[in-house]
């Protein structure tokens, strides 16, 4: 944001012969400060298997109840 603050959801993701997990996070704007908007793109902190993480990301995005809003909440 302007003040050099931002609202983030971090998740992080693991599974059976992951070292550590993978870190996701998306910046979003808050309804209380003009409606819910994601704000950009989703960040990863991950060198290994990027290619099936974004895969099993995007699944999980997909079987949300509300996934299929997913690109309608995005901002530039």
């Amino acid at each position: 944001g302007a003040d050099g603050k931002a609202d983030v959801i971090v998740v992080a993701a693991w599974t059976h012969g992951m070292g550590e997990p993978v870190n996701f996070s998306q910046e979003f704007l808050p309804r209380a400060k003009g409606g819910f908007a994601l704000v950009g793109p989703v960040a990863m902190q991950t060198e290994v298997h990027l290619e099936r993480i974004s895969e099993v990301f995007m699944e999980g995005i997909c079987e949300h109840p509300k996934g299929h809003l997913w690109t309608s909440w995005h901002r530039s």
